[in-house]
């Protein structure tokens, strides 16, 4: 794999491990909520460490293909973030790290938008932005039952990628039960008619 592909892929697993549902609480591990809402400024700390060994030559060679990253459009880059370099993937380099780490694209989460808004409809509610909906509810399972964990585990793959896009978030509880609500962008796009996009790219550019 190219050291660019690597930094990439690297960057998308970072980002889907800080915007993954919060099941477990554990003294010591990342403060995900600061991650999360700075995010969009700071992005996730990367440094050469994290793709290949440490040493002058090779982060030369990081520096260099995070450059040629950021000149084609696939990543931003924060370079006081500390001791790391903060690296925010852009829609264009959202989409590729989709198809390196072998996670469904974006388009195929899209129906999940479109789930909420029946969930919605089925409660005799308005859709909004404000009301939690509980993975139980956009599955049609109940904890405890054979199939719940498998999916569950694919409405969370899903979901995580929609809050990547900004469309929805989650929250846990206690019980490590989760539930997701909308973001105005997510909620509007859900409204929308006609087939929603394909990508990253694709949302926030709008149609080819």
């Amino acid at each position: 794999m190219k050291l660019t592909d690597q930094i990439l892929a690297t960057a998308y697993s970072a980002t889907f491990a800080v915007f993954e549902p919060i099941r477990d609480f554990l003294p010591g591990s990342p403060n995900l909520f600061h991650l999360r809402h700075h995010y969009a400024t700071e992005g996730v700390p990367l440094t050469t460490a994290d793709v290949e060994s440490s040493t002058g030559a090779s982060r030369q060679r990081f520096s260099k293909a995070l450059k040629l990253l950021r000149s084609e459009g696939f990543i931003d880059t924060n370079d006081s973030r500390y001791n790391n370099i903060g690296v925010r993937l852009l829609p264009k380099g959202h989409d590729e790290g989709t198809l390196l780490c072998s996670v469904r694209p974006v388009s195929s989460s899209n129906a999940y938008l479109k789930l909420m808004i029946n969930v919605f409809r089925v409660l005799d509610r308005e859709p909004n932005c404000s009301d939690w909906l509980n993975e139980t509810l956009l599955t049609g399972v109940n904890y405890g039952q054979p199939e719940t964990k498998a999916l569950l585990s694919g409405l969370q793959v899903a979901m995580t990628q929609l809050s990547i896009c900004g469309l929805v978030e989650s929250g846990s509880s206690i019980k490590r039960h989760v539930s997701y609500r909308f973001r105005p962008e997510g909620l509007d796009l859900a409204q929308r008619p006609g087939d929603l996009p394909d990508g990253y790219r694709q949302l926030k550019s709008g149609p080819d």
